[in-house]
């Protein structure tokens, strides 16, 4: 019986086809990592962005012009605007440098209060700041009860009124969403309908998302809708230089 070795030629080819092997299975070990890590990305990234959204859109549709509740008369001492870029309607790139996206403020009603023995007061109104703003692809929404760094489209009757508290900090927040790309507020006017009125407006907020080291190729864009009743909507100012 003749035993006969692998010759030297054998051996080279067969360590070439385990090398294609062990390559093709690296690939597709590797290409499912990736996947895998872009799936998880993607997943967080709509949470968050959902959160930031209704956050958003739950404190900006609360935001009111400033009034004053006396016995039966309902009177506006001021109206208080949205102010937004002058790239509404527009997805504009996420910049390295403080980009200002939309400001605006909102206090709580003045109220007369009865009192025993006849003796009416007046309720404080609370002033509250909103900013939303993104720098170095991280975007912020932050209210703030600092008087310091009120808005600067804030009405001086609002700043000088002894009925109106500034400097409350008890309810401040800051919210932020990473990996932020490009941005795009939209306004379009309401029509008629059984929760919107022809006056009201709605505004758009889209966020586009894109995951580090994927050139481009793994993004997230979510969107949120808020309806705004009583403000006045500007964007007049091509640039916001202002944090709070």
């Amino acid at each position: 019986m003749n035993k006969k070795g692998f010759t030297l030629v054998e051996l080279s080819i067969a360590a070439g086809l385990l090398s294609l092997v062990i390559i093709a299975g690296f690939a597709v070990f590797n290409n499912s990592g990736k996947a895998f890590s872009a799936g998880s990305w993607r997943l967080a990234r709509q949470q968050e962005a959902q959160r930031f959204l209704l956050k958003f859109k739950e404190n900006i549709e609360k935001a009111s012009n400033a009034y004053e509740f006396t016995g039966n008369s309902n009177n506006m001492i001021a109206s208080i605007p949205i102010s937004i870029s002058t790239k509404y309607n527009n997805m504009f790139a996420a910049s390295t440098e403080s980009t200002g996206v939309l400001y605006t403020s909102s206090v709580t009603p003045i109220q007369q209060v009865n009192q025993e023995l006849g003796i009416n007061i007046m309720r404080k109104g609370i002033w509250k700041g909103y900013s939303l703003e993104c720098r170095n692809n991280v975007l912020s929404f932050t209210q703030t009860g600092k008087v310091a760094q009120m808005h600067a489209d804030t009405p001086g009757n609002i700043r000088n009124n002894a009925n109106i508290t500034k400097g409350n900090l008890s309810q401040d927040f800051s919210i932020s969403l990473s990996d932020v790309a490009s941005i795009g507020v939209f306004i379009a006017k309401a029509t008629d309908s059984v929760d919107l009125k022809t006056n009201d407006v709605l505004l758009t907020l889209k966020v586009g998302m894109v995951m580090p080291k994927s050139k481009g190729q793994t993004t997230v864009t979510e969107e949120i809708t808020a309806i705004i009743h009583d403000k006045d909507i500007e964007h007049n100012r091509a640039t916001f230089i202002r944090t709070f």
